[in-house]
């Protein structure tokens, strides 16, 4: 996809009220026109609407086609999600505050226990050398074999 084609895509959700109307007339213009054919071409009011419709195909599957290809997608889901979502807490308020205050706590459960962890697990120790273990906090370091044959001390 070229720089272009995705600069319009991303401008195509901004604008998207203007691109549904304008898409919207010119399907409804397009309709017209082929029901005014099928007018001169004999055919009653009635059949030339419903022939012009069904050369047309489903209206509605034609708008997501052209949706489809006049915006980036992805994001555009991602718009419509959110916008439902809110749409959504708005209507629940209730069910809404509860699944904030829950993402809250978890959110903070998290924060606690990895600061604990990097404080005492992950941060270097305050002392030269802190990867040089000592005889007297590790008392037996195995040389390898499967038991202590002999206790192997640091330089």
């Amino acid at each position: 996809m070229s720089l272009r084609a995705f600069v319009a895509r991303v401008l195509g959700l901004v604008r998207s009220r203007q691109v549904e109307r304008e898409l919207h007339d010119e399907i409804v213009a397009y309709l017209e026109q082929a029901e005014l054919d099928n007018l001169r071409a004999g055919m009653s009011p009635e059949e030339a609407r419903r022939a012009a419709r069904l050369r047309f195909g489903g209206v509605e599957q034609v708008k997501e086609m052209h949706r489809d290809g006049q915006r980036f997608r992805p994001l555009a889901d991602v718009v419509q999600d959110v916008k439902f979502g809110l749409r959504s807490m708005r209507k629940q308020r209730a069910f809404a505050a509860a699944a904030i205050v829950t993402l809250a706590f978890g959110i903070g459960a998290n924060v606690a226990i990895f600061s604990v962890v990097y404080g005492v697990l992950l941060k270097p120790l305050p002392f030269p050398h802190p990867d040089r273990g000592r005889a007297s906090a590790l008392p037996w370091i195995l040389d390898g074999s499967s038991h202590a044959s002999r206790l192997i001390l640091p330089p």
